[in-house]
């Protein structure tokens, strides 16, 4: 991993997180780039904030997940498994053709591949907006070829831009033909649905839903009661009957339950 950096901020009671990075590079080294994915979004280490209602999950904060929204963009490194010469086709054929060709790409794109087949790879999580544009690495620096070294790098895209959360919407998503680098640049443009948490109705709701918990648990440790008793051979009718005797304690009730019967119950 060639390096990354995390920000993130609370806009009204919601939390989003932005992640750029440069992952590793080499056509081959699939496993290494997801290794680098996994180290950012597992290490990278953030301060945690009182206020969970901000964040998803059960998180703090603390780790980039936790956040609602997250954008993951940068150099990711990941390549299309075709020949050179067979993406340089498809890129430099007829405009008319690049639909189809693009798809055809995209199938061999490795990012892509392991999104759709690998499900510890924790870049699954993410969503990215469908790709329109022509591979944007790696040209020689102020030209609109591709590499042309004694490498002949294969074109790719390099460059992508991924989102997580269920209130974002992709407006845009392009490439800009600035020359000064091996790489053309991207955007990616974002709808984002803010929440405002009324404390009076969430402190409400909390109540509703920690009374409903407690009923169920209890209703739930009495049914384990009675199966236990009813375990030893006794009828579930009496072992209900002697529990509420016994105030559910079930050692009292089991010693009253063999004081009434003398001998469990056929």
């Amino acid at each position: 991993m060639q390096g990354g950096i995390a920000i993130r901020f609370l806009f009204d009671d919601s939390s989003i997180c932005l992640v750029n990075c440069h992952l590793g590079a080499g056509q081959s080294h699939v496993l290494q780039r997801n290794q680098d994915a996994d180290h950012i979004l597992q290490g990278a280490e953030l301060d945690a904030l009182p206020d969970k209602d901000v964040f998803g999950n059960g998180g703090d904060g603390s780790m980039v997940l936790d956040h609602e929204i997250c954008i993951f963009s940068g150099d990711l490194n990941y390549r299309i498994d075709l020949p050179r010469d067979r993406v340089i086709r498809a890129v430099e054929g007829p405009a008319a053709d690049w639909p189809t060709q693009q798809a055809i790409l995209f199938e061999q794109d490795q990012l892509r591949k392991q999104q759709n087949s690998n499900q510890l790879f924790r870049l699954s999580a993410f969503h990215e907006a469908p790709i329109t544009f022509t591979p944007t690495y790696k040209y020689d620096p102020g030209t609109d070829h591709y590499d042309r070294s004694e490498k002949k790098r294969i074109p790719a895209w390099c460059d992508r831009v991924l989102f997580r959360g269920d209130r974002v919407k992709n407006i845009s998503y392009q490439r800009f033909e600035c020359r000064v680098s091996d790489h053309r640049p991207i955007s990616a443009g974002f709808e984002v649905q803010v929440k405002t948490i009324d404390p009076r109705k969430r402190d409400e709701v909390r109540g509703k839903v920690e009374a409903k918990w407690a009923d169920t648990l209890e209703r739930k440790i009495m049914e384990s009661k009675v199966r236990y008793l009813v375990g030893y051979g006794y009828r579930a009718e009496e072992v209900e009957r002697t529990l509420e005797q016994s105030r559910w304690i079930v050692n009292r009730a089991l010693e009253l339950l063999g004081r009434d019967q003398g001998v469990l119950a056929e």
